[in-house]
């Protein structure tokens, strides 16, 4: 993401129709200037984390 971001919100929703709802909510409950939205249609990869190899697994590349 790039730009003038104030806040991130990350949320996962069923479908449209519960974005939807999670919107109106947001809005009807907090004073908003301006709202834009992204959405990922399939995930392809949920975590950062690395794999630990253990040493026995490591070879050499000398």
């Amino acid at each position: 993401m790039s730009g003038d971001l104030d806040y991130l919100i990350r949320e996962r929703v069923a479908d449209i129709k519960d974005y939807d709802r999670l919107y109106q909510n947001l809005t009807d409950s907090v004073p908003l200037a301006d709202v834009s939205a992204s959405f990922v249609m399939e995930e392809i990869k949920d975590t950062t984390a690395l794999p630990v190899w253990k040493e026995t697994q490591c070879r050499s590349i000398t």
